[in-house]
């Protein structure tokens, strides 16, 4: 018989947790969708931009696998580790970890670009390289429910959740146990498709040639949307936690004040 109350209170976490991550990224979603949407009007209706993402199209058609790894590794890597430098993300006082960091961003999103690139030129074999709405739908389809739970979040997901663990394997097995994968894993689905979906949906309703370096900007969009909104929550809680604080103190001295006069005033 299906324990059916196990199941709901293995799975009542998970949703909790999905509910907090798509709230907050509702907001990063939303304001992503608008610079996909730029750049589609850009692409479509702007002959000096369209000649500019034609030349990148070309370069990308001449490098192959070796443009979807270094521009990935630039814009998923390297961008994001310099403005996490400049931030203070990434703690500056351990030169170890800065540059394993580092190495670890460039290599991590240079196997991911060329995993993603494989991705698209199979799905250009499988449903062809049209830009029509059947095409779109079908590539969509697979991507966000075929490819994203089978493999598409754990590429991403593990490797990062390696670099958490300040790379030590042995802390990494320790911690990946099955309410992690079920917890971590249906948060990351669920966030990749709310984010992701109007995304995806912008790639492959380019030519195959420029699927790649759009999704490289797209990337490089979504951190930095990310990070800064996440700076501003942080300084925000901050803020917050600090007023909290200087009231409990001010409270506190209120209260006290009379204690201390009571107990240094004379007595009659």
């Amino acid at each position: 018989m299906v324990d059916l109350e196990g199941i709901k209170e293995a799975f009542g976490p998970v949703k909790v947790t999905v509910i907090d991550a798509l709230k907050a990224n509702a907001l990063p979603g939303l304001i992503l969708f608008l610079l996909e949407a730029v750049l589609i009007v850009l692409y479509y209706y702007c002959l000096e931009c369209s000649s500019t993402f034609v030349w990148i199209g070309e370069i990308k058609q001449q490098w192959g696998y070796l443009y979807s790894a270094l521009a990935t590794s630039l814009f998923g890597g390297f961008l994001p580790w310099v403005i996490g430098l400049c931030t203070n993300e990434i703690p500056r006082d351990n030169t170890k970890l800065v540059l394993a960091t580092f190495f670890f961003l460039i290599l991590d999103w240079a196997i991911i670009g060329v995993i993603v690139d494989a991705l698209y030129r199979c799905q250009a074999i499988m449903f062809g390289t049209g830009s029509d709405a059947a095409t779109i739908i079908k590539k969509v389809a697979f991507d966000m429910f075929v490819w994203t739970p089978c493999a598409g979040i754990w590429i991403t997901l593990l490797p990062f959740h390696w670099r958490a663990c300040e790379f030590s394997c042995t802390k990494f097995w320790q911690t990946l146990t099955k309410q992690f994968l079920l917890v971590t894993g249906c948060v990351t689905l669920c966030t990749s498709w709310a984010i992701w979906f109007p995304s995806v949906s912008v790639v492959y309703s380019l030519p195959s040639d420029l699927q790649i370096p759009v999704f490289n900007f797209i990337l490089c969009f979504a951190n930095l949307i990310l990070l800064f909104l996440t700076r501003g929550l942080n300084k925000k809680k901050e803020e917050d936690e600090g007023k909290v604080m200087e009231d409990v103190v001010v409270a506190t001295s209120e209260e006290m004040t009379p204690l201390v006069h009571k107990e240094t005033s004379p007595n009659f």
